[in-house]
């Protein structure tokens, strides 16, 4: 499989081996046997092709038919939140599909063009530091079930910060430049 891959990356680039040889670092011989799965490239000079051609290691190694590494990064991440999701534990799965449904709701507003760039990328930083806040709270009552000070002074920091981010929403979804010219 790797073989087949170099070959047709190789082509696409309308490189020879002796060219594609020097640009990773082996010799054309060395190509040759990897072109026809004869031997194995080094992790290394795997890591240079999959650089050059910009696909992932994935890719090359047949673990996946996408391309692009960042698209890899993507898919991997969410399958192992997918898989960390299946084996939880959580109750009530229900409100967790109603937040990808909401959140699925959000981004077909920006699809169609009803919500600004701005706007959507403002609830998500008000969703990632509301996850964070959650994360940051449970690992304080870890360290002690009192409700100290220091708590209690995060909880009002963070509290307002999510507030200003509300009002920041609010003027970015109502107030144009046409109607802050308005009385």
């Amino acid at each position: 499989m790797i073989g087949e891959r170099l070959a047709m990356l190789r082509n696409e680039k309308k490189l020879t081996m002796r060219a594609i040889g020097k640009l990773v670092g082996v010799s054309d011989a060395a190509w040759v046997k990897y072109e026809k799965n004869r031997a194995e490239p080094s992790i290394a000079t795997l890591c240079k092709a999959a650089e050059l051609f910009n696909v992932s290691l994935d890719y090359l190694m047949g673990r996946t038919n996408i391309r692009d590494p960042k698209l890899v990064d993507t898919a991997n991440i969410q399958n192992v939140f997918l898989k960390e999701f299946e084996e939880s534990t959580i109750g009530d799965t229900s409100k967790f599909f109603y937040l990808f449904e909401t959140l699925s709701g959000a981004i077909g507003l920006i699809k169609n063009e009803k919500v600004t760039e701005a706007e959507f990328q403002l609830l998500l930083k008000m969703l990632s530091d509301l996850i964070i806040y959650f994360n940051d709270i449970h690992s304080m009552k870890e360290e002690t079930s009192v409700l100290n000070k220091r708590v209690f002074d995060y909880h009002a920091t963070t509290a307002a910060d999510m507030l200003h981010d509300l009002h920041r929403l609010l003027e970015l979804t109502f107030i144009t430049d046409d109607s802050e010219k308005q009385p």
